[in-house]
């Protein structure tokens, strides 16, 4: 069967957040279904915030891409950002994440010139392989977090 790419819509959210926790688990993310719920909604609910894509055989929702918008003034300007991207496990080696790759290469790298960024945990050797194959290029740097030692409120 053939992989259809297109943009997720608000009615896709409660397969998003099933396709994201699922992807969180396998990367022994923290995140709860509810807060994948609420970061899902805030993103469809502002296209300048980022985008979704799609993938889907046969009617079901099989994969999907995350794209952030950021500003960088590394970048001089706006540069797209692949925050997420994932297939169900049974899918995958099908063409798949290689559809919402390029979709999200050709539908989100903004100008010539500016790039597309992503980040691969140093554990996920096939992930790296897969960008490689797809015209990405490492870059020597290590990110960081900080992660507060108490919870954040959020306002009500």
């Amino acid at each position: 069967m053939s992989t259809a790419i297109r943009a997720a819509i608000a009615e896709d959210a409660p397969r998003l957040v099933e396709l994201l926790s699922r992807q969180m688990a396998e990367h022994h993310l923290r995140t709860t279904p509810e807060a994948l719920a609420r970061a899902v909604a805030a993103a469809l609910g502002n296209p300048g915030v980022g985008s979704f894509l799609v993938a889907v055989v046969g009617g079901e929702t099989i994969g999907v891409a995350y794209i952030a918008f950021l500003h960088s003034i590394e970048h001089a300007g706006a540069i797209a950002l692949l925050e997420e991207l994932y297939v169900l496990p049974e899918h995958r080696g099908r063409g798949a994440g290689s559809a919402l790759l390029r979709s999200a290469v050709e539908q989100f790298s903004v100008a010539p010139g500016r790039p597309m960024e992503l980040e691969v945990d140093a554990s996920h050797r096939d992930a790296e392989s897969f960008y490689q194959r797809h015209g990405f290029t490492i870059r020597q740097r290590s990110r960081w977090i900080h992660v507060p030692s108490e919870p954040v409120l959020e306002p009500e």
